[in-house]
């Protein structure tokens, strides 16, 4: 029986912490970027999809339903909008 999990992203100041976990909260697979390797907010967000693309591949080892699931959400269009734009 395929097993449901989830995808977490927790971004901070300097890192970004990705992770996959099965229900009872086990990490299936994970990863960290440094948001100190880019430049722009294009360029984290596209170095966040590469992460996350990274554990999704690594989650199908673990099970299919997973890899189906976040491979859906990372082939979602994302992108950035400049501060300068953002309403309060």
């Amino acid at each position: 029986m395929a097993q449901d999990l989830v995808i977490g992203i927790d971004v901070g100041g300097q890192t970004a912490k990705c992770g996959v976990v099965d229900a009872r909260g086990n990490i299936v697979a994970q990863t960290v970027i440094s948001s100190e390797n880019t430049t722009n907010a294009d360029e984290f967000v596209t170095a966040l999809a590469e992460a996350l693309n990274r554990i999704i591949v690594e989650a199908k080892a673990e099970g299919p339903k997973a890899a189906s699931a976040a491979s859906a959400w990372a082939s979602r269009t994302v992108t950035s909008t400049p501060a300068s734009s953002r309403t309060p």
